[in-house]
């Protein structure tokens, strides 16, 4: 079978969490959330992946996917 599974990720962002913050970065369940940036709220990526013992999440860049998908933000 071949498809995305075939295909290595690019692009990826890296979100750690705040110091500052006692809240965790992404739990089960946040696949599909979006990501804004923190002083611009802009969207920046889409999440996938979290690793609670590194505190750490995974996102695909807005870019890419709109691109990918065909679609835009009104």
């Amino acid at each position: 079978v071949t498809g995305v599974a075939d295909r290595p990720f690019q692009n990826l962002v890296l979100i750690r969490a705040d110091p500052d913050s006692p809240n965790g970065v992404s739990n089960s369940g946040d696949s599909g959330s979006l990501w804004r940036h923190r002083d611009t709220l802009r969207v920046v990526c889409l999440n996938h992946a979290g690793n609670r013992t590194n505190n750490t999440a995974i996102g695909s860049r807005i870019e890419d996917v709109m691109s990918r998908l065909n679609i835009r933000f009104a």
